[in-house]
C-alpha cells in the first residue's frame, strides 16, 4: 500500500479512525488477496467518471455475519425509524454501536475505502436500511448532501443546520462532498425486483442540483444496480439516485457507510466514532 514516493500511507492515523492494535484485540484479520484485488484501476476510474463502481463479492459470509451480529438490537436505538412496527432504517450507528467501527476494519471495508482514495480513510457516518414487506417504500431521486458533524459552526458554504436525535447535521458545500465516498455493503441479495438502487450515471459531475433539476430527470435515465450479498457499491454522494418499492418484497438490508480522508474545513469537524480512537489499517 505505497505511494509513488515509496511511503506507506497505511501507517498514518486520524483521530476519527480505528486503531489497528485495538481492532486486533477484538479479532481483526488481515484482508485477503481477493479483497485487495477487488479495487481495480477500472473500478477507481468508474467511480470518478460514472460516480459509482460495483465491487462484487468483497465481503465473505463470515464478514457479513460479523456485521449482522454487531447490529443486533439496533432497532431499539434512538436513530431507528419504523413503519408499521418494522424497522426500515437506523442512523447514528457509528456512535450508538461502539464496536461497529472496528467491525468495519475487521471485515476489510475500511481497506476498500483506503484503496479507492489512495490514502488513509475513516468512516464518518453509517446507516442501516431494510426494505421489507412491512416497510416497502419509494425513495425519490436525490443527492446525499447532509452529513453528521461534531457541532455547529459559523462557516461559509455550510447550510441547513439541524439536529436529529442529538446529532448535529449540516448540508455540506460541494467542495467537501466531492471528496467523500459512500460504500453500500449488501447484507442480502438485491434483485431488480427487490427495490435495487437506481442511479443517473455521471450526474455527480453536475455538482449540486436543485430539486427541480432532479425532478426533471426522466425516469428511464436511471439505471438499476442489482447486487448479491457481499457486494459493495461504491458511490459519490453527489450521484443522483433513487429506489422504487420492491415488486416482490423481502428483506433488502444494506449498510451505507460514508468515508472521508480529512475534516471538512473552517473549524467544522466530523463527529467522532464511539469507543477508543480507532484507525483503519
Amino acid at each position: 500500500m505505497t505511494r509513488q514516493d515509496g511511503t506507506d500511507w497505511r501507517a498514518e492515523t486520524h483521530p476519527s479512525a480505528p486503531d489497528a492494535g485495538i481492532c486486533k484485540l477484538l479479532g481483526a484479520r488481515h484482508p485477503s488477496k481477493r479483497l485487495n484485488d477487488s479495487v481495480t484501476t477500472a473500478s477507481k476510474s468508474n467511480l470518478q467518471l460514472d460516480g459509482l463502481a460495483m465491487l462484487p463479492q468483497v465481503i465473505d459470509a463470515d464478514g457479513i455475519q460479523r456485521v449482522l451480529d454487531c447490529l443486533k438490537g439496533a432497532e431499539a436505538l434512538s436513530g431507528a425509524r419504523q413503519r408499521t412496527s418494522q424497522t426500515y432504517a437506523v442512523r447514528h450507528l457509528l456512535w450508538d454501536v461502539p464496536n461497529l467501527a472496528c467491525c468495519l476494519t475487521q471485515i476489510g471495508l475500511g481497506d476498500v475505502a483506503c484503496e479507492l482514495f489512495g490514502q488513509p480513510a475513516f468512516p464518518i457516518s453509517a446507516t442501516f436500511f431494510d426494505k421489507n414487506p412491512d416497510a416497502n417504500w419509494l425513495v425519490p431521486g436525490h443527492q446525499d448532501l447532509v452529513m453528521p458533524v461534531a457541532e455547529r459552526q459559523t462557516a461559509e458554504g455550510f447550510t441547513g443546520w439541524s439536529e436529529k436525535s442529538g446529532v448535529t447535521y449540516v448540508e455540506l458545500p460541494e467542495s467537501v462532498l466531492v471528496n467523500l465516498v459512500a460504500l453500500r455493503l449488501h447484507l442480502d441479495d438485491c434483485s431488480l425486483d427487490n427495490g435495487a438502487l437506481a442511479v443517473v450515471r455521471a450526474s455527480h459531475l453536475r455538482g449540486k442540483l436543485r430539486d427541480t433539476e432532479i425532478a426533471a430527470i426522466a425516469r428511464e435515465t436511471y439505471q438499476l444496480c442489482p447486487a448479491n450479498v457481499g457486494d459493495v457499491l461504491a458511490m459519490k454522494p453527489l450521484l443522483v439516485h433513487r429506489s422504487s418499492p420492491a415488486v416482490a418484497p423481502s428483506h433488502r438490508r444494506v449498510l451505507h457507510v460514508v468515508y472521508a480522508v480529512e475534516d471538512p474545513a473552517q473549524g467544522v469537524r466530523w463527529k467522532r466514532t464511539a469507543g477508543p480512537n480507532l484507525h483503519t489499517s
